[in-house]
């Protein structure tokens, strides 16, 4: 009888901050606006939160109260569903990411409206900041 060797191991889940942006979009779940889409996908298609928070920092720009960007504006969004105008505050915060029109600030928007779209998108919200 040959053997048939070691069983496959079982594949490790990823967390959804250590997906690619393709990959959410891809399985539907992150939305992006189809005027958005293609950029988008062009420039942060490979990456994840993860890379977004190792790079740009951006979860200790949302206050860095969890591991990741995604965990921490799960956390922002539930306490910002408790005040009057919760669109307003999320409106406020990405405001408050990129003042100007340089590459930064454009960028530092974008991983926002990534992120917070992933969160939005297991609602069956369609949310995107300009």
């Amino acid at each position: 009888m040959a053997s048939e060797g070691p069983p496959a191991k079982k594949k490790k889940k990823m967390s959804v901050w250590e997906q690619p942006v393709s990959d959410l979009v891809e399985a539907g779940a992150l939305w992006v606006p189809p005027a958005q889409k293609e950029r988008v996908l062009r420039v942060y298609g490979g990456q994840s939160f993860n890379d977004f928070d190792a790079e740009w920092r951006l979860n200790e720009k949302l206050g860095g109260m969890f591991p990741s960007s995604f965990q921490t504006m799960v956390y922002c969004m539930n306490v910002l569903a408790e005040e009057d105008n919760p669109e307003a505050c999320m409106r406020e915060q990405f405001d408050k990411l990129g003042r100007g029109d340089d590459i930064s600030s454009r960028m530092m928007k974008d991983m926002f409206n990534l992120v917070q779209s992933c969160v939005r998108t297991r609602l069956g919200e369609r949310v995107w900041y300009v």
